[in-house]
């Protein structure tokens, strides 16, 4: 079983880059907001015991990221003007809205996966998994690469239509 420690490694590489956006949004500053980054990663990591696994990490790592922008532009005596508390709140809320429509997005995908043919979705597997060029993939499905652009195509919008629906349902 996956430690606290390793998944909140985990969730920090997976959201590094919209915690590096907001952080950037508040100090306005390339190099600060990197600097700032690396200690709020470091931060997350190392607060294993502080962190309250049943709730959701984005909203938690945005509000340390916040507070660490803010030590930081004391820090750095930036001057300049800072957002208001108001727009800082609904920037994470934006932010953290993002997470659950891709994880909206990402079980439909999922669901939707299991009601296509074990055929097409070796298809799929070969084409985004493996990452297989469609000329490769009509080679081994002794298809024709018109006829594989083709069915590649019906089985993107098979899926994408599914997850269209999925999505909208929840």
């Amino acid at each position: 079983m996956e430690s606290v420690k390793d998944q909140l490694l985990s969730d920090v590489l997976h959201y590094k880059d919209r915690i590096w956006s907001y952080i950037f949004s508040i100090v306005r500053d390339y190099h600060l907001s990197e600097d700032v980054l690396q200690e709020v990663c470091l931060f997350l990591v190392n607060s294993a015991e502080k962190y309250d696994s049943s709730k959701s990490f984005l909203p938690w790592a945005l509000g340390v990221a916040r507070n660490k922008s803010y030590e930081a532009i004391r820090k750095n005596q930036k001057q300049g003007t800072l957002l208001e508390d108001n727009i800082l709140k609904k920037l994470q809320e934006t932010i953290t809205n993002i997470n659950r429509e891709e994880n909206i997005r990402l079980e439909a995908l999922q669901k939707c996966l299991t009601q296509i043919s074990d055929e097409n979705r070796e298809l799929m597997t070969m084409k985004y998994v493996q990452r297989f060029s469609a000329e490769k993939i009509s080679k081994i499905i002794n298809r024709s690469r018109t006829a594989t652009f083709s069915l590649l195509q019906r089985v993107r919008t098979t899926l994408a239509g599914c997850i269209n629906r999925g999505a909208a349902s929840e």
